[in-house]
């Protein structure tokens, strides 16, 4: 059952031979390379796919967390874009199976009764940013069988990432990473206004409990069901990432997945 389990960026791992000893003194099946960590960075994971390291176990990858493949200024947005394109170049055919990356609510414009949000306000703009961005990666993406999946970070109530999900899943190069503890974190806002209608788009998952207050929780601490979350991806055959952050608490779930039956 662990082998379809994997682990995040974690602090205590600080390279690449570190998260693979890990992993074979764990038994789980991969770990997510993260790309916000300053030993992880575009130009160290392109000579990182170069060398003769193994990087069998690297299923996915979590692009910086502040990417933005929407941006309005265009030398910024193809920054952005390079750096997702110059990773897919350098990584090996059959290796990483999973781009992970989240969409921005972007910037604000405060008001003195409201906050008004520009992806909002120029939505159409916006809109055309996602689905050009996604062309432009798109035949990269097919080429190395890579899925670029969007992560929900509890923003799916507004009507404008609603409708960038939509164009984005018409995409075969796209699907979208399920983060239960996210979803818990905003009430479930996520599950309602996207993810429950759009499971078969689901194609990653990252697992961590809630308690009321903080999310990235050990497992079995908080008030999430994971009993059927665990069902769940069994039944959609999904790999799911336990995302807690030190080792600490990942031990300690890892413990604990190995008592479940279903």
């Amino acid at each position: 059952m662990l082998e379809n389990f994997g682990i995040p960026g974690i602090l205590e791992l600080t390279s690449l031979k570190e998260y693979n000893q890990f992993l074979d003194t764990s038994g789980m099946g991969f770990f997510e390379l993260n790309m916000n960590f300053p030993y992880f960075t575009s130009e160290k994971v392109t000579k990182l796919f170069h060398s003769q390291e193994d990087i069998s176990k690297i299923y996915s990858i979590h692009l910086p967390d502040n990417l933005d493949i929407a941006e309005f200024n265009p030398e910024i947005r193809e920054g952005n874009l390079n750096l997702i394109k110059n990773l897919l170049h350098a990584i090996p055919y059959g290796s990483v199976k999973i781009l992970n990356l989240h969409l921005q609510l972007g910037n604000c414009f405060t008001l003195p009764n409201k906050v008004c949000f520009f992806y909002e306000l120029y939505e159409k703009e916006y809109l055309q940013n996602i689905v050009d961005s996604v062309k432009i990666l798109e035949p990269l993406l097919l080429d190395n069988k890579v899925t670029l999946c969007f992560e929900n970070t509890g923003i799916c109530q507004f009507s404008f990432i609603q409708k960038a999900l939509e164009q984005i899943v018409q995409f075969q190069c796209c699907g979208l990473t399920w983060d239960i503890g996210h979803d818990a974190k905003s009430h479930y806002s996520d599950s309602h206004y996207f993810y429950n209608t759009h499971q078969n788009q689901i194609k990653h998952m990252h697992i961590h409990d809630f308690d009321g207050a903080l999310d990235h929780k050990e497992l079995f601490t908080g008030n999430i069901d994971l009993v059927q979350i665990f069902k769940f991806i069994q039944k959609h055959h999904i790999c799911g990432v336990i995302e807690t952050k030190n080792l600490q608490t990942l031990n300690t779930s890892i413990e604990k997945i190995k008592t479940l039956s279903f």
